[in-house]
């Protein structure tokens, strides 16, 4: 099989998260045999695909946001019969003007967003962006051969503005970055239960205001012991240590500053429970990284991975995305320690990550939905 990936390089620079998740599942690909190209579109070519084991290249555009190059409409026109064209990332006009050049040819292309339709990014967008997504997404999916989500709960959202009806969707999540190690679960008890948040300190994308007037909440009115770790740098952590100081708990929070390596997975190693009260969430690698130290998860709706989570029983999902909830599901994490349920949480956690989460195992779920597409392209 021929497959082509398709990225947009944005002014504003890649989403890390999407360029991982591209490379990695081309890779893979490649070393499943299949031939695998990558085509990178963009003002100026970055060093993010260089020395791959797939092949790659790079088509320049200019300003304009719909414009296509006469260099991708003459590779367009080369592809040969039998090739799927997979397109990555969402709300990207070009996309749309591509997919008109491929429907020519009736080369079938799959579209993923990549998490792009996540509802505070709908519900804070501007008219002209809401107006596009109901205009051009819309139109995008229909063209589609097929669209493919990381969870339902994206399709739920989606489905809400009545833009996938009738479209073939498949579920394959995003998976363990490369080079993470697995660390088997093993039994281990601290003098009091470790909660850890490990990621970007964002307090309104990554409800960090949530989180601390939630553990203000544990250890205040239901008088429990624990200890907050904060791990990570960012625009808001004066703001942060601030707010500790104001909900009287900053003997109990520890900023750790911004971790990485083997050390990393050191604090890992000894944190009990995972948080991650997102309000929007882009990169679901840190929960797979807690995952992968066998450290189960509270996580809200939209990180995605509550259904994941739920499945393995690897952890709690959120019912609402506020402090009172987030303490509560805190108290019950904390009889399973005492009572000795955690531990099977930690071996229900890295069980998860390794049947669900590691890309060898996606990319052959995604080359049967090509398969199934291309099936379906000759009936």
């Amino acid at each position: 099989m021929e497959i082509v990936h398709l990225i947009l390089y944005k002014p504003d620079g890649f989403n890390g998260r999407l360029v991982s998740s591209v490379d990695q599942l081309a890779s893979e690909q490649t070393k499943l045999g299949h031939t695998v190209h990558l085509w990178e579109i963009g003002p100026a070519p970055g060093d993010h695909f260089q020395f791959r084991p797939y092949q790659t290249s790079f088509f320049r555009i200019n300003n304009s946001r719909w414009s296509v190059s006469k260099e991708i409409i003459e590779a367009i026109n080369q592809l040969r019969k039998g090739t799927i064209v997979h397109m990555h990332g969402g709300f990207a006009p070009l996309f749309v003007s591509l997919a008109i050049h491929l429907k020519k040819r009736n080369i079938p292309f799959i579209y993923t967003t990549h998490g792009a339709f996540n509802k505070q990014t709908l519900e804070s967008a501007g008219f002209l962006k809401k107006a596009y997504f109901h205009l051009f997404e819309k139109l995008l999916i229909k063209w589609s051969a097929a669209v493919h989500f990381e969870a339902h709960k994206e399709k739920e959202l989606v489905n809400e503005n009545s833009i996938t009806e009738n479209k073939k969707v498949f579920f394959i999540p995003n998976g363990l970055n490369r080079g993470n190690m697995l660390n088997p679960p093993k039994l281990r008890k601290n003098p009091e239960p470790v909660f850890g948040y490990f990621g970007k300190l964002d307090i309104k994308n990554a409800g960090l205001d949530i989180l601390l007037q939630a553990f203000a909440e544990y250890k205040f009115k239901y008088f429990e012991k624990g200890v907050l770790w904060i791990v990570g740098e960012g625009k808001d952590k004066e703001a942060l240590e601030q707010l500790s100081t104001q909900l009287r708990i900053q003997d109990h929070v520890v900023f750790h500053g911004n971790i990485l390596g083997n050390r990393k997975f050191e604090l890992l190693n000894k944190t009990d429970v995972f948080l991650r009260p997102s309000r929007v969430e882009y990169n679901s690698t840190s929960i797979l990284e807690a995952a992968s130290s066998s450290v189960p998860s509270v996580v809200s709706k939209e990180t995605y991975m509550g259904e994941y989570i739920n499945e393995y029983d690897a952890g709690y999902e959120l019912q609402e995305n506020s402090a009172n909830c987030l303490a509560k599901n805190m108290i019950r994490c904390l009889k399973d320690i005492q009572q000795q349920r955690w531990n099977y949480k930690r071996r229900n956690a890295y069980r998860m990550v390794n049947e669900k989460f590691q890309w060898k195992t996606i990319a052959k779920e995604h080359i049967h939905a090509y398969q199934q597409v291309l099936i379906e392209q000759v009936a």
